[in-house]
Formats: C-alpha cells, sequence, structure tokens
C-alpha cells in the first residue's frame, strides 16, 4: 500500500484482525457511521500507516484522534453519534472540507476540540454552544464565514479558545463575557468588526488575549481593569480610538502590551506607571500627544518601549533613569524636545535607542552606554 492508507481493528474472538483499507477518507465514515470507533492508538502510527482499535460497543470511546492524515471530504455527521467522546477529538491538520456539522452539538460530555488547519466553509455552529464540558476549542485556520454564534456564551467552562484566521463577520457577542473561565483567546485576523463588549470585564481568568488584525473600533472599555491576571495583550492593526482609560494601570500582571497601528489619542495616562511587571510595551504608530508622564520611571523590568509615530511632545523626565533593564528604546517620529537629561546614562542596559532630535550639549554621562549599538 502506499500513501497513507487505514485499517479497521474488528474484533476476532479474543483478538483483533487487521482490514486494509484502500481510501483514506473513508476512516471517519465507516468509524463513525457503524459506530465502532475506541481509540486511536498512537504509539503505532507512522508516516505509512496507522491502527485504530474498534470494538463492538461504542460507549468505550473516549477520544478519537485522526489529525494530521491528510483526509478530505466533509467530517461525517454521524460524529455526533459517538456521545462517549469526552477527553478529545482531534481533527486538525486535515484537508476537510464542507461546513462543520451541527451533530457536534450532540457530544455534551467532550472536553477539547481540534479542528484547526482545514479547508471548512460555512459559520460556526450555533450547535456547539451546547458543549458546556468544552475546556479547549481551535477553530483556527480553517475559512470559517459569518458573525460569531452568541451560542457561544454555552461555554462556560471554556478555558482555551483559539479562533484565529478566519473571515468572521460582526463584533465580539456580548455573551462573550459568560466565559468566566476563559484563561486564553486567540482571535487574530479574524475579520471582526465594532468595539470591545463592556463584558470583557467579566473575564477574570484571562491571562493571554491576542485580537490583532482585525477591524475593532470604539475605545477601550475602562471595565479592562478587572482583568488583573492578564500578562499579555495584543491587539495591534485595528481601529481602537479615544484615550487609554486610565483603569489600564490595574493590570499590573501584564509583562506583554502590544497596540501598534491603532487611533489611540491623548496622554499616556499617569497610572501607566504602576505597571511594574511590564517588559515589552508597543504603541507605535497611533496619535498620542502630550509629554511622557513622570510616572514612567515606575516601568523598572521594561526592556522593549517603542513609542514612535506619534504626537508625544515635552521633554524627556528625568525618571526615565530608573528603567535600568531598558534594552531597546524607540521613540522617533515624535515632537519631543529639550535636552537630554543626564539620567539617560544609567540605562546601561541599552542597545538600542531612537529618539527626537534633541536640542543641547551631550550629558558626559552617555559615556556609560558601553552596550549602545544603534543611536
Amino acid at each position: 500500500m502506499t500513501g497513507k492508507e487505514f485499517f479497521l481493528c474488528n474484533r476476532a474472538g479474543s483478538k483483533y484482525a487487521l482490514v486494509p483499507s484502500t481510501r483514506k477518507d473513508v476512516l471517519l465514515r465507516v468509524v463513525a457511521c457503524l459506530l465502532l470507533v475506541s481509540a486511536v492508538a498512537g504509539t503505532t502510527l507512522n508516516e505509512t500507516e496507522a491502527y485504530i482499535a474498534c470494538i463492538d460497543d461504542p460507549s468505550s470511546c473516549t477520544y478519537l484522534d485522526v489529525a494530521s492524515y491528510g483526509l478530505t471530504g466533509p467530517l461525517p455527521s454521524d460524529l455526533g453519534l459517538l456521545t462517549s467522546l469526552k477527553a478529545y477529538l482531534k481533527t486538525n491538520d486535515n484537508q476537510f472540507t464542507g461546513p462543520l456539522p451541527t451533530e457536534l452539538g450532540l457530544l455534551t460530555a467532550l472536553q477539547t476540540f481540534f479542528t484547526h488547519m482545514n479547508q471548512f466553509t460555512g459559520p460556526l455552529p450555533t450547535e456547539l454552544g451546547l458543549l458546556t464540558a468544552l475546556s479547549t476549542l481551535d477553530v483556527s485556520q480553517i475559512s470559517l464565514t459569518g458573525p460569531l454564534p452568541t451560542e457561544i456564551g454555552g461555554l462556560t467552562a471554556m478555558k482555551d479558545l483559539s479562533i484565529f484566521t478566519n473571515q468572521f463577520t460582526g463584533p465580539f457577542p456580548t455573551e462573550l463575557g459568560l466565559l468566566t473561565a476563559l484563561g486564553t483567546m486567540y482571535a487574530s485576523s479574524c475579520s471582526l468588526t465594532g468595539p470591545l463588549p463592556t463584558e470583557i470585564g467579566v473575564l477574570t481568568a484571562m491571562t493571554f488575549m491576542t485580537m490583532r488584525q482585525n477591524s475593532i473600533t470604539g475605545s477601550l472599555p475602562s471595565e479592562i481593569g478587572a482583568l488583573a491576571r492578564l500578562t499579555d495583550w495584543i491587539s495591534s492593526n485595528n481601529y481602537i480610538s479615544g484615550s487609554v482609560p486610565s483603569e489600564l494601570g490595574l493590570l499590573t500582571a501584564l509583562k506583554y502590551f502590544r497596540f501598534v497601528e491603532n487611533q489611540f489619542t491623548g496622554p499616556f495616562p499617569t497610572e501607566l506607571g504602576l505597571l511594574t511587571a511590564l517588559g515589552t510595551m508597543d504603541v507605535s504608530t497611533n496619535n498620542f500627544t502630550g509629554p511622557l508622564p513622570t510616572e514612567i520611571g515606575g516601568l523598572t523590568a521594561m526592556t522593549y518601549m517603542t513609542m514612535h509615530q506619534n504626537s508625544i511632545t515635552g521633554s524627556l523626565p528625568s525618571e526615565i533613569g530608573a528603567l535600568t533593564q531598558l534594552t531597546n528604546w524607540i521613540s522617533s517620529n515624535n515632537c519631543i524636545s529639550g535636552s537630554v537629561p543626564s539620567e539617560l546614562g544609567l540605562l546601561t542596559a541599552l542597545k538600542t535607542l531612537k529618539t527626537n532630535r534633541l536640542n543641547g550639549t551631550l550629558p558626559m554621562e552617555l559615556g556609560m552606554l558601553s552596550n549602545l549599538q544603534e543611536w
């Protein structure tokens, strides 16, 4: 046999018999429709063959893994009959086409569902909202369309949600706020529009959130201040506008903050200085105005800070000398003026420094920047 072909193992007496199959797309259809699936024996998989262990009683089938087999055609609707599936269902990294079957909503005990990297079309079935035990869902990179269904709010056990690189329409549903266990959300490149719902403030378990390259509009809701566990937030390449709410200063666990290419206006909030764990901040290509707050000296964990292409004014605050771990600072294409503060010489870890055309005499303390490679 050539390529990735499959075998069905049917019980013959007390042993399993290997029955060859020459069609790789028959696996799910036969196994699911005949209700003979038990599990994929992952330890025997290799590049040219797979062994599917099957038994007559489908009630013992708690997981199914057919990832990365190059399977084609639609997912069989009879997968919904495997109601004993609990641990996981993995159909990712294949070439499945057509819509996701609505019968998936019958798998109410399922905890993990991976079906990313396929060629599905159509919307995310509303019936998925019935999977109240589901803690991990990855439907990324499969070209789904239509709005995110409000029924997504039924996934109250959800901890990890990946929906990136799809073609959804409309905004985040307000029902997103019902996912109070949600810890990570990957929602980049989804074509989502509209403002962030205020209900986002209910997601207090969130630690990682990325939603870059969408068409999100409106201002950041003040309710974001409730996300006290958030460590990484990426929302670049959107149309978020208005001023940054002072409640940002409540995100004291934040380590990575990237909001490049939005439409923020107004000054940096003084509460920014409360983010003492922040190591990376990139707010380039916005419309920030006003001077850098003196409270910026509170960002003592900062290693990478870039804010170029804004309209920042005023002089550099002397408090900048407290950022002794800073290795890269880019603030070019602004309207910063005045002299270079001598405290800049305290930033001995600096490798890259790009600022504006400041005036006055360069302080001799700059000679302490022995690691500086790009000025």
